[in-house]
Protein backbone atom coordinates (compact mmCIF):
# COMPACT_ATOMS: atom_id res chain seq x y z
CA UNK A 1 0.00 0.00 0.00
CA UNK A 2 1.27 3.61 -0.83
CA UNK A 3 0.53 6.52 1.27
CA UNK A 4 0.93 9.81 0.95
CA UNK A 5 1.56 12.59 3.65
CA UNK A 6 3.06 15.84 3.34
CA UNK A 7 6.43 17.47 4.66
CA UNK A 8 6.77 20.91 6.02
CA UNK A 9 9.72 22.82 5.69
CA UNK A 10 12.55 21.63 8.59
CA UNK A 11 10.31 18.32 9.06
CA UNK A 12 13.70 16.59 7.92
CA UNK A 13 14.59 16.09 11.48
CA UNK A 14 11.96 12.98 11.84
CA UNK A 15 13.75 11.07 9.03
CA UNK A 16 17.77 11.56 9.89
CA UNK A 17 18.06 12.32 13.96
CA UNK A 18 18.81 9.39 16.38
CA UNK A 19 17.69 6.64 13.77
CA UNK A 20 18.05 3.06 15.79
CA UNK A 21 20.88 0.86 14.67
CA UNK A 22 19.71 -2.35 12.69
CA UNK A 23 21.45 -4.45 10.30
CA UNK A 24 23.71 -2.40 9.10
CA UNK A 25 25.27 -1.51 12.15
CA UNK A 26 25.19 -5.67 12.88
CA UNK A 27 23.39 -5.84 15.52
CA UNK A 28 21.14 -8.48 14.52
CA UNK A 29 18.21 -6.62 14.34
CA UNK A 30 16.16 -4.78 11.99
CA UNK A 31 16.33 -1.30 12.43
CA UNK A 32 16.99 1.58 10.48
CA UNK A 33 19.57 2.47 8.12
CA UNK A 34 20.22 6.06 7.68
CA UNK A 35 18.49 6.19 4.11
CA UNK A 36 19.78 6.41 0.57
CA UNK A 37 19.18 8.49 -2.00
CA UNK A 38 17.34 8.07 -5.02
CA UNK A 39 15.67 9.93 -8.17
CA UNK A 40 17.40 11.21 -11.40
CA UNK A 41 17.25 14.70 -9.82
CA UNK A 42 19.19 13.23 -6.50
CA UNK A 43 21.99 12.00 -9.73
CA UNK A 44 21.69 15.23 -11.05
CA UNK A 45 22.56 17.18 -8.25
CA UNK A 46 25.55 14.72 -6.86
CA UNK A 47 24.02 13.33 -4.21
CA UNK A 48 24.63 9.42 -3.94
CA UNK A 49 25.07 6.88 -1.24
CA UNK A 50 23.59 7.59 2.41
CA UNK A 51 21.91 10.41 2.88
CA UNK A 52 23.60 13.29 5.09
CA UNK A 53 20.90 14.97 7.86
CA UNK A 54 22.21 18.08 6.16
CA UNK A 55 22.01 17.88 2.81
CA UNK A 56 18.64 16.38 3.69
CA UNK A 57 17.68 19.29 5.20
CA UNK A 58 19.25 21.50 2.35
CA UNK A 59 17.41 19.68 -0.45
CA UNK A 60 13.56 20.40 1.62
CA UNK A 61 14.06 23.51 2.34
CA UNK A 62 15.25 24.71 -1.54
CA UNK A 63 19.42 25.16 -1.06
CA UNK A 64 22.08 23.88 -2.84
CA UNK A 65 23.53 20.95 -0.84
CA UNK A 66 27.00 22.09 -0.93
CA UNK A 67 26.90 25.49 -0.53
CA UNK A 68 23.72 25.87 1.34
CA UNK A 69 22.52 28.64 -0.87
CA UNK A 70 18.93 29.67 -2.05
CA UNK A 71 18.10 27.78 -5.08
CA UNK A 72 16.51 30.24 -7.20
CA UNK A 73 12.77 29.20 -6.91
CA UNK A 74 9.87 31.53 -5.25
CA UNK A 75 9.27 29.63 -1.89
CA UNK A 76 7.42 32.74 0.24
CA UNK A 77 4.15 31.07 -0.39
CA UNK A 78 5.54 27.35 -0.05
CA UNK A 79 4.36 25.66 2.99
CA UNK A 80 4.61 22.39 1.54
CA UNK A 81 8.83 20.95 1.34
CA UNK A 82 8.33 17.52 0.19
CA UNK A 83 6.02 14.70 0.36
CA UNK A 84 6.80 11.24 1.98
CA UNK A 85 5.55 8.46 -0.20
CA UNK A 86 5.21 5.64 2.43
CA UNK A 87 5.79 1.91 1.18
CA UNK A 88 3.56 -0.48 3.43
CA UNK A 89 4.50 -3.97 3.25
CA UNK A 90 1.73 -6.45 4.72
CA UNK A 91 2.01 -7.38 8.45
CA UNK A 92 3.25 -11.19 7.38
CA UNK A 93 6.03 -9.50 4.97
CA UNK A 94 7.24 -6.95 8.01
CA UNK A 95 7.37 -10.01 10.43
CA UNK A 96 9.53 -12.21 8.06
CA UNK A 97 11.46 -9.40 7.18
CA UNK A 98 12.14 -8.30 11.00
CA UNK A 99 11.96 -11.69 12.66
CA UNK A 100 13.02 -14.54 9.82
CA UNK A 101 16.47 -15.90 9.09
CA UNK A 102 19.24 -13.84 8.19
CA UNK A 103 18.53 -15.09 3.96
CA UNK A 104 15.02 -14.86 4.35
CA UNK A 105 15.49 -11.92 5.99
CA UNK A 106 17.60 -10.39 3.23
CA UNK A 107 15.44 -12.18 0.59
CA UNK A 108 12.54 -10.12 1.76
CA UNK A 109 14.17 -6.97 1.98
CA UNK A 110 15.52 -7.21 -1.19
CA UNK A 111 11.97 -8.29 -2.43
CA UNK A 112 10.58 -5.38 -0.80
CA UNK A 113 13.67 -2.11 -2.08
CA UNK A 114 13.19 -3.82 -6.02
CA UNK A 115 9.33 -3.27 -5.37
CA UNK A 116 9.57 0.56 -3.66
CA UNK A 117 12.40 1.45 -6.47
CA UNK A 118 9.92 0.20 -9.45
CA UNK A 119 7.05 2.06 -8.00
CA UNK A 120 8.70 5.22 -7.34
CA UNK A 121 10.38 5.31 -10.90
CA UNK A 122 6.81 5.03 -12.34
CA UNK A 123 5.52 7.86 -9.47
CA UNK A 124 8.10 10.11 -11.02
CA UNK A 125 7.83 9.33 -14.70
CA UNK A 126 3.53 9.58 -14.09
CA UNK A 127 2.72 11.56 -11.12
CA UNK A 128 5.75 14.48 -10.99
CA UNK A 129 5.12 17.32 -12.41
CA UNK A 130 5.09 21.49 -12.09
CA UNK A 131 2.39 23.96 -12.14
CA UNK A 132 2.78 27.47 -13.90
CA UNK A 133 0.35 29.93 -14.52
CA UNK A 134 -0.01 32.13 -17.53
CA UNK A 135 -2.88 34.92 -17.82
CA UNK A 136 -5.05 32.34 -15.92
CA UNK A 137 -3.90 29.14 -17.43
CA UNK A 138 -2.70 26.21 -15.81
CA UNK A 139 -0.15 23.99 -17.18
CA UNK A 140 1.45 21.13 -16.04
CA UNK A 141 5.34 20.67 -16.62
CA UNK A 142 7.91 17.52 -16.23
CA UNK A 143 10.45 18.04 -14.11
CA UNK A 144 14.20 17.78 -14.02
CA UNK A 145 13.24 14.57 -11.61
CA UNK A 146 12.86 13.36 -8.00
CA UNK A 147 14.69 13.90 -5.11
CA UNK A 148 14.14 11.18 -2.77
CA UNK A 149 15.47 10.11 0.45
CA UNK A 150 14.76 6.38 0.86
CA UNK A 151 14.44 5.16 4.45
CA UNK A 152 13.38 2.17 5.82
CA UNK A 153 11.36 2.42 9.19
Amino acid sequence: MLRLHTVRVGGHGYYVDDLPNGREARTGLAGESPGRWMGDGAAALGLTERVAPEAFAHVLDGRDTLSGRALPVARNRVTVAGYDLVFCAPKSVSLLHALGPTELSSAVGEGHDAAVQATAEYVARAAFGVRRSDHGHRRTLPTTGMVGGAFVH
